[in-house]
């Protein structure tokens, strides 16, 4: 499998990983997490290099992987790239709207909740 990333010098590189190690369950219960937090989130798809890294090194698997998740989660909707998407002045309805826009969902103001 070749994934393409964004290198620390902003150049892209192809990598060829095996596909094995996506469907691994330290993968899914901390490199997926990531991923997923980041797209949900931010809408990127897949976060740089050193992104990713910092996030893992976050992300012990054991007995405390759960909070170690809310630590991160936590952490993570203070940083500048969540605040500037999501400003404190958004009313609670347009909050969602965009957090749902960013993660590619229908939001309230697309589905009719009458």
């Amino acid at each position: 499998m070749r994934i393409y990333v964004t290198r620390h010098d902003g150049r892209e590189a192809a990598l060829d990983v095996s596909a094995a190690f996506f469907v691994e369950r330290e993968f899914q219960d901390t490199g997926f997490f990531i991923y997923r937090l980041y797209k949900a989130s931010l809408g990127i798809v897949v976060p740089n290099y050193l992104q990713y890294v910092s996030d893992r090194a976050a992300l012990d698997v054991g007995p405390n992987l759960l909070v170690n998740r809310q630590v991160l989660a936590d952490s993570f909707v203070e940083r500048s790239e969540f605040q500037n998407q999501y400003p404190t002045r958004l009313s609670n309805y347009d909050f969602v709207n965009n957090l749902c826009d960013s993660a590619g969902l229908l939001g309230p103001r697309t589905v009719n909740v009458s």
